[in-house]
């Protein structure tokens, strides 16, 4: 019995050491295994301690977010630099082959697209300087179209600088704006310069014909047949109310029953007008006084009456009646004095609306020969201040701007005249033709008539015997 049990005992304490070494050799070879991998149990381990640290330590936190988030974004800018090669690459095939086809087409290089910036809206009833931030912001990029067409030189048959035309029906003046170059913008060292007034750029423009004054309430109802105006002071006032649709309206109107036709003035062709030649922050010199224009004018509605209870509670809400307050005003036409082209009031009294679609960078694209912003957009160019503004706003180089159906009274208008091509006069003593196709000639000038004018050149000898000098035409 006692060999048995000693026998058990051994056997089981056989099983016993070899439990303790199968014990004690399995992490000695999970540690070799590991080290064969290259180390990934060391790894897991540091990244638990890091971990561990990471928990307790919130500023090892923010280092790792920033670490995951700068990988995701690099990860995101290789996979759009890759799609931007390819298209990149697509459209340069696509680029070159529409501007072979326009060299081909026409000789010329076609151009690229112009880029666009969006700007913020500005108030209408604050200077383009004070915007309140609470009207609506343009929200997409906009797609701008940029007209150029050949500048006309002025000729001998051309009017004079400043001369002037009336339209018959209304008694509205025009007067003759000739063609030529100015620099178009502000230099960044003049007082009140907004950033959307630069680069400075040089603008070359075809003769016109520009209103010599806005247009006045009599001259809207003569052609309309109402007057929108709010500040009803006289027919001889500018009318005010108007919108950018409004005034485009006006001037088709004005096209029914004329030979000529009526539109709103470019950006360009405004400030060149406005200008007449000058450099200065107005057409009168760099500072602006109350007695060369109508600005700066105090503005302020009347409270509504008291409730009986001594409040305005009940009346806060509510708009202001349409009614004149005596304090609001603007000048008769024509009060102040013109500039060197004959042109009034082209500082304050009115904003005035102009045919570009509003563009923060235009000048940065824009072409040198009569310039013309179009495309979409939600703003419309304003010149020239207000009757409310400050002096600032006056500057011919300000830029303003509002929504095409917004009517204030603080917008007016003034249009430019496209007339029409006189045909040519049929030369003297020439003769017209009948229907036989026969000519008949003109009747010879009657010698009482047209006396001879002394000279100290020798007549012309006679082309022949029975065609005298006087009837060859010129260049013959």
């Amino acid at each position: 019995m006692k060999s048995t049990t000693r026998s058990r005992r051994l056997k089981l304490l056989v099983l016993l050491l070899g439990l303790m070494l199968f014990i004690l050799c399995r992490p000695a070879d999970g540690a070799k295994t590991s080290k064969a991998s290259g180390g990934s149990t060391a790894a897991a381990t540091t990244g638990k301690t890091k971990r561990a640290a990471t928990v307790n330590k919130p500023h090892a936190r923010k280092k790792t977010h920033a670490a995951q988030t700068r990988r995701v974004r690099d990860a995101k800018t290789r996979k759009a630099k890759t799609g931007t090669k390819a298209a990149i690459k697509t459209r340069r095939a696509k680029t070159g082959k529409s501007a072979k086809a326009g060299v081909a087409a026409t000789g010329k290089p076609v151009g690229g697209a112009a880029k666009t910036s969006v700007q913020p809206l500005h108030s209408p009833f604050q200077t383009s300087k004070g915007a309140t931030g609470k009207m609506a912001r343009e929200s997409a990029q906009t797609r701008p179209i940029l007209l150029s067409s050949p500048v006309r030189r002025d000729n001998a048959s051309s009017p004079s600088p400043g001369a002037r035309w009336v339209e018959p029906r209304t008694g509205m003046a025009f007067r003759w704006i000739p063609a030529g170059c100015f620099v178009m913008g502000s230099p960044k060292t003049e007082h009140g310069r907004e950033r959307d007034e630069g680069p400075q750029h040089k603008v070359c423009l075809s003769g016109f014909w520009m209103g010599e004054t806005e247009v006045t309430q009599g001259q809207w109802t003569a052609i309309m047949g109402g007057n929108p105006s709010l500040i009803k002071n006289g027919n001889d006032h500018p009318v005010d109310m108007i919108s950018w649709k409004m005034a485009r309206d006006y001037a088709l109107a004005l096209d029914q029953g004329s030979e000529d036709s009526y539109r709103l003035p470019t950006e360009a062709e405004w400030e060149y007008a406005c200008r007449a030649g000058t450099d200065t922050a107005y057409f009168f010199g760099d500072k602006a006084t109350k007695d060369q224009a109508t600005f700066d004018k105090p503005f302020v509605l009347p409270l509504p009456p008291l409730s009986p209870g001594g409040t305005r509670r009940s009346h806060a809400r509510k708009p202001a009646p349409a009614k004149i307050w005596p304090n609001m005003h603007t000048t008769v036409v024509g009060s102040y004095p013109a500039n060197a082209f004959g042109l009034f009031d082209m500082h304050g009294n009115l904003w005035e609306w102009c045919e570009d679609v509003y563009d923060a960078g235009f000048y940065a694209c824009s072409p040198r020969d009569n310039p013309l912003r179009l495309g979409e957009g939600k703003s419309r160019v304003i010149r020239g201040g207000s009757w409310v503004t400050r002096a600032e706003s006056l500057r011919s180089a300000n830029r303003g701007y509002g929504w095409p159906d917004m009517r204030t009274a603080f917008y007016g208008l003034r249009l430019v005249r496209i007339a029409k091509p006189e045909a040519p006069q049929p030369p003297a003593n020439v003769g017209t033709p009948t229907a036989n196709n026969t000519t008949v000639p003109s009747p010879a000038p009657s010698e009482s008539k047209a006396p001879p004018i002394a000279t100290d050149k020798p007549a012309p000898a006679a082309s022949g015997p029975d065609k005298p000098a006087a009837a060859r035409l010129p260049g013959t």
